[in-house]
Formats: C-alpha cells, sequence, structure tokens
C-alpha cells in the first residue's frame, strides 16, 4: 500500500510499531539499530532514524530496539509529538503495528489514528476473528477505512466481494470447501 501511494506521486512514510516482532526492517532491506523506540524515549529524533526505503517518494522507520514496555511508550508525549512532526513532513503516514487480538498496542495506535486499515490473511484468519478485530478498533473509536485480504489464492478462484467483506462461498475445490470458515 505504501509503495503504491509513494509510486502515485505521495510523499509517504511508513513506521513499524509492531515493538515485539518488528519486520518491516526486513521487507525494505534496512538495519533495526535505531528507530521509533530510539525517538520516543528520547535518544533520536526521527529525522536521525528515517530510511530511504529504496522507492522513490517512500521512507521507512524502523522499530529499533525492543522497549520492555511497547503499549506504554505509545501513550507518551513524545509518541504524539512524532505523530504530529510527520504528519507536518509526509503526505500519507502509515503505521505497521502488531494483530489487534494479540496485544493492546493496536488498539492504542488505532485510537490516535485517522484511519485503520485491517489486514486478513486469506485461509489463515476466522470470520469470527475478523469481526472481532473490527469491533475491538471500533470500541476504541478508530475509523475502520478498510479491509485488506492478504495471501489470496487466485488459482482456486474462491473469493468474492460482498458488502465489503471477503467471504468464501461454495466454490472452489472440495479441499478447500472441508477448511474451517475463513476470510
Amino acid at each position: 500500500m505504501a509503495i503504491t501511494m509513494a509510486q502515485s506521486g505521495a510523499r509517504v512514510v511508513v513506521v513499524d510499531t509492531d515493538m515485539r516482532r518488528p519486520r518491516l526492517h526486513k521487507s525494505f532491506g534496512v538495519d533495526n539499530e535505531r528507530g521509533v523506540s530510539n525517538v520516543i524515549l528520547g535518544d533520536a529524533s526521527w529525522t536521525d532514524v528515517v530510511r530511504s526505503s529504496g522507492v522513490e517518494g517512500l521512507d521507512v522507520i524502523t522499530c529499533g530496539p525492543i522497549p520492555p514496555n511497547p503499549a506504554e511508550l505509545l501513550h507518551t508525549a513524545r509518541f504524539k509529538e512524532l505523530l504530529k512532526d510527520l504528519s507536518g513532513h509526509y503526505d500519507r503516514v502509515l503505521f505497521d503495528s502488531p494483530p489487534v487480538a494479540a496485544v493492546t498496542d493496536s488498539l492504542v495506535l488505532g485510537s490516535m489514528m485517522d484511519g485503520v486499515v485491517l489486514v486478513v490473511q486469506a485461509g489463515k484468519t476466522s470470520l469470527m476473528a475478523a469481526q472481532q478485530a473490527k469491533k475491538s478498533l471500533v470500541d476504541v473509536g478508530a475509523k475502520l477505512f478498510g479491509v485488506v485480504l492478504n495471501d489470496v489464492d487466485l488459482e482456486h478462484k474462491q473469493y468474492g466481494y460482498y458488502q465489503y467483506y471477503y467471504y468464501r462461498s461454495g466454490y472452489g475445490s472440495d479441499s478447500e470447501k472441508k477448511k474451517k470458515k475463513a476470510v
């Protein structure tokens, strides 16, 4: 999503706020020695830790060292200042966060953001889990912009689109029909 936004001409930064299992640095092939955790703890400014992604118009801020109290750091004045600074410099600011059901970090973030895009994994995320994640986000005041369905198997063509939700219908291979309902 960030790459597409940058390719359309927007100045974009994506920030890894999954401070328990950071992965953004691996996706973009950059180091994770310093990042957002350093900024929030006051050890660096965001301009010290921002890196080019290799895609024109797209910058990356990795997680940095994993702190002992990730959810608490997201409530700090420094984090709110970071949001303000990034919003003033970039057209789009995206935060990669941990799964909604795993820890409270995503709910804390969701309540601070202009909007949230919920990402679900095709064939793995149950419909009930996706609905619960949506409910949890809405309950904390997050505005849901939409849902991204990742890892769709286009060979089996078993997904349809109906009323903004992806669903698994009866068409597809027999082995797929036997699986537990998932989005």
